[in-house]
């Protein structure tokens, strides 16, 4: 079954605004998470959605694939499904929206996410299992400690 990968990036975040463009190890972030997931091998294609032409620029002068979308999305997720709705996308039978802002994205969680797809889940969510640290009794009564005026 066919997948597409979509990474959803905007310029305008309020909290980090640029955030794609911003260089990571001398290379735009929105780059560094493209390469990433080209090179887990889990998408038969992957597109770059963005409202940004810069941004879009970037992404195809390094060879890879941009689609302009509307600059008044709320989300990424309305971003991604403005790409699925184009007709060049419709052979596809799974959509993975890969968050921008992942350069180390796990490639179990992308696995993982998929997984749920083909058996057949409406969505499927990147995670991962949280490991309680073994001293976590010990770490607590340490902070609360600080907070009752401990030293």
């Amino acid at each position: 079954m066919p997948v597409l990968g979509v990474i959803p990036a905007r310029l305008g975040s309020s909290r980090l605004p640029r955030k794609p463009l911003l260089s990571l190890a001398g290379e735009p972030l929105i780059l560094v998470v493209t390469r990433r997931v080209v090179d887990l091998g889990i998408c038969d294609r992957l597109v770059v959605a963005t409202d940004a032409r810069e941004i879009a620029a970037v992404v195809q002068d390094a060879g890879f694939e941009a689609v302009l979308t509307s600059p008044d999305h709320a989300s990424g997720t309305e971003r991604v499904a403005e790409v699925i709705a184009k007709s060049q996308f419709s052979r596809f039978d799974h959509i993975l929206n890969v968050q921008g802002d992942e350069p180390f994205v796990a490639s179990a969680a992308l696995r993982g996410a998929l997984a749920c797809l083909e058996r057949g889940d409406p969505l499927g969510t990147a995670a991962g299992k949280y490991q309680v640290p073994a001293d976590i009794d010990q770490d607590n009564a340490e902070i609360q400690r600080l907070f009752e005026g401990g030293q």
